[in-house]
């Protein structure tokens, strides 16, 4: 038997005993106020009132049931997905500051050094010329840019 069943048939098991009304206790504060509660103050004397509860029909007990679970299970859908987008966005602030550390590392060895050697993609090592050490740096800065905000 699943847990919503088991909920449901506990639900109509216990219902019929309960005694149809609920307890409400009238009494005065120290400030004259009229007080109404769930329990009587254990200070002071109330006078018991008697609220009749309206009768709960086995099909309104089972849609009650029913919203109650879905919102149970909507609720357990929010933090998961609050947990992951929390989990992603640490994730992504991690990457964000390493490239950043990267991006300023490489910019500061481009500014100072002028002969910086490149690797192709073919493992050929070659230096740049000027232009080309222009040309990285700026593509570096913007890096530094993205990266740092």
């Amino acid at each position: 038997m699943n847990g919503r069943a088991l909920i449901i048939l506990l639900v109509l098991v216990i219902l019929p005993f309960t005694d149809g009304h609920a307890r409400m206790y009238k009494w005065v504060d120290d400030d004259g106020n009229v007080q109404y509660t769930e329990r009587p103050p254990p200070d002071r004397d109330a006078k018991e009132l008697k609220v009749e509860k309206p009768p709960v029909s086995d099909e309104d007990a089972k849609l009650e049931l029913e919203r109650l679970n879905d919102k149970a299970d909507t609720a357990r859908k929010d933090r998961e997905f609050g947990k992951d987008f929390s989990a992603e966005g640490k994730d992504r602030e991690a990457r964000l500051k390493k490239n950043c550390e990267t991006s300023r590392e490489n910019l500061r060895v481009l500014q100072q050094n002028a002969r910086v050697q490149e690797t192709d993609k073919d493992g050929k090592a070659t230096f740049l010329t000027p232009e080309q050490h222009k040309a990285k740096v700026e593509q570096t800065k913007a890096q530094v840019e993205d990266n740092c905000g």
